[in-house]
């Protein structure tokens, strides 16, 4: 206070200095730049209609959700790796040296409270079902590497019970606590989907007589194995870093293929099938009783009640064995629209739509529309590429009666889970150099397009990292000031208000390769045959304002007016009129539209 009563220059180059203070802190809080990791840019032109909550708007009632969905398309699924997430009982966290919040290999100690502690942030986001990384007991770290732990629950040792970093009772292995987990999910509204892996367990082999005890070359005929347990018997690091054998059956040295690890050829069939996925021990999904053991196993999973599986390593297991897995699952999930989709790295939809037969998986996740997001919102590639992808949907290889949605069967093509970055893969804003627009233009197309859309966790954060740990970073809980959490919002609040959005078909308007386009410009509408619901949805993938010229198809007639329902939700008014079945749309760069008649 005292400096307001210098002499009256001084006075004034303060109170202007202080409003340019101001200023950026304003711009800041509206228009964040990498609210955890230091993401993106803060250039947000053409974002200006954008306005982060400064307060948040009241949750809706909570509709119970132990049934299940009624229909997958309009579930927004949220994927998080839970040990980032938060730690929500400290007393479950891993000793040290496991334990280490500064580095990106080590546990940091996220567990199923701090999930359900933040169970009305996920649900003011907007999304509707929680895809937790795997909950099974894990080797705590890999021996060859102990820097290297096994947070991220893809190192499984025991497939039946649940890994005690996870839960705050261990009674029943765990289970009950994780069954009370799956409940408060539901109470609150929210589906949980489970990551479920039958590739292979953690590092709980070596290879007797090799000079790579570990991991020797790659042998299609296998070596003779043992359990780490067995071999080190009464070591004290064999308990210390959680590497004992797994509850029978698993306990057989024959339910491995014992090759040693794949030595590059991912997709060679027998290599790729065989061998161990860098030092995770393959099972010998061949052999009949290991997939017996591996229903058993995961049937007492569906007991728990949680309404689906994402699959890890497909592509790495005999695609018949999917032929007796999925439907098993799927019977003793009983009624319920068990959905159950699988990780399969590839990028054409002949690759993909394999899984998908007969009574194989209910979906996939779309690594082909992954790839086309890249190349069109960051690399500069034609939208046409956006057309073929759909068509590729289309195709007729995807399985065409899957499970019930909607009062109808639903195809694979309709329930494929479509995302822009995940933790295989490196952040969306960093593959895009943090341009906060192209991540907005890639978010908006995501929760526009066909499919279930998949929210990677932190996204709304504007985070960064590159591929594998270095993405991973710790969850920030920022609602408030956000724009990126609102956008995510609004866009989740649209599709829940507009079923066409949700359910409705998709028909291209205007592509790349259409007359008297931009090669960076896409127009199309999602519709509904009975209610007559037409959302129109024009993109700008470019680094220029466009304006273009778009035939509505007869989904619109001459003399209606339809309405961008996206800026009215920040209180902002743009329509246009429908004049010999067309529309003029002008667009900023990186930037969506959205109309409704």
């Amino acid at each position: 206070m005292l400096i307001f009563r210098q002499r009256k220059g001084l006075r004034s180059l303060l109170t202007v200095l202080l409003v340019v203070a101001l200023s950026a802190a304003l711009l800041v809080g509206c228009g964040r730049s990498g609210g955890n990791g230091g993401g993106g840019g803060g250039d947000v032109s053409g974002y200006e209609w954008l306005l982060a909550d400064a307060t948040l708007p009241p949750l809706d009632p909570v509709t119970v959700r132990g049934n299940g969905p009624e229909d997958w398309r309009d579930e927004i699924i949220y994927f998080v790796m839970t040990d980032r997430f938060k730690d929500g009982d400290k007393s479950n966290n891993p000793p040290s040296p496991f334990y280490n919040k500064s580095s990106d290999t080590a546990y940091h100690g996220g567990d199923l409270q701090g999930l359900r502690d933040e169970v009305d942030y996920l649900r003011r986001l907007g999304v509707t079902a929680v895809w937790i990384t795997p909950p099974v007991e894990n080797n705590i770290c890999d021996h060859t590497a102990p820097q290297y732990t096994n947070y991220h629950g893809y190192g499984a040792r025991d497939f039946q019970k649940v890994d005690p970093f996870l839960v705050s009772n261990t009674t029943n292995d765990g289970f009950d606590d994780f069954k009370a987990f799956v409940d408060h999910m539901h109470n609150n509204g929210l589906l949980v989907i489970q990551d479920v892996v039958v590739n292979h367990m953690g590092e709980i082999t070596v290879y007797p007589g090799q000079s790579d005890l570990w991991g020797p070359p790659f042998n299609s005929s296998g070596y003779p194995a043992a359990f780490v347990s067995d071999y080190f018997s009464g070591q004290s690091w064999v308990a210390t870093e959680r590497v004992m054998k797994p509850s029978p059956p698993f306990d057989n040295i024959n339910f491995f293929h014992n090759c040693g690890p794949i030595a590059g050829a991912w997709d060679d069939p027998v290599q790729g099938v065989k061998g161990d996925f860098y030092n995770k021990r393959d099972l010998k999904t061949t052999d009949p009783d290991v997939r017996e053991a591996l229903i058993q196993a995961y049937r007492k999973w569906v007991e728990t009640g949680v309404d689906g599986f994402r699959l890890d390593t497909v592509k790495h297991v005999e695609e018949d064995f999917w032929d007796e897995f999925s439907p098993a699952i799927r019977n003793y999930a009983g009624e319920k629209k068990f959905l159950q989709f699988g990780e399969v790295w590839k990028g054409a939809h002949s690759d993909l739509y394999r899984y998908t037969q007969g009574e194989r998986l209910d979906s996939v996740l779309n690594y082909v529309l992954y790839f086309r997001i890249k190349d069109v919102f960051i690399g500069g590639g034609s939208t046409s590429a956006l057309t073929d992808e759909l068509a590729g949907r289309e195709n007729g290889g995807y399985r065409t009666a899957g499970i019930a949605g909607g009062g109808a069967e639903l195809g694979a093509n309709e329930v494929i889970v479509n995302f822009i970055d995940n933790h295989d893969n490196r952040r969306f804003l960093t593959e895009a150099g943090g341009s906060l627009p192209k991540l907005y233009n890639a978010l908006c197309y995501l929760m526009t397009t066909k499919g279930i859309p998949c929210i990677y966790y932190n996204t709304e954060n504007d985070t960064t990292g590159s591929s594998g740990d270095a993405g991973r970073k710790d969850m920030v809980f920022a609602p408030t000031n956000n724009k990126t959490f609102t956008l995510i919002r609004v866009l989740a609040k649209l599709r829940r208000e507009n079923v066409a959005l949700r359910r409705g078909d998709m028909s291209v308007l205007k592509d790349s390769a259409s007359a008297n386009s931009h090669a960076k410009f896409f127009a199309f509408v999602r519709h509904t045959g009975v209610s007559a619901e037409n959302v129109f949805v024009f993109v700008n993938a470019s680094d220029q304002q466009i304006t273009q010229e778009v035939d509505l198809g007869g989904y619109a007639q001459n003399g209606d007016v339809i309405r961008n329902i996206l800026y009215a939700e920040f209180n902002q008014e743009e329509s246009l009129t429908v004049t010999n079945g067309k529309v003029t749309i002008t667009l900023p760069p990186h930037n969506t539209k959205i109309f409704k008649l």
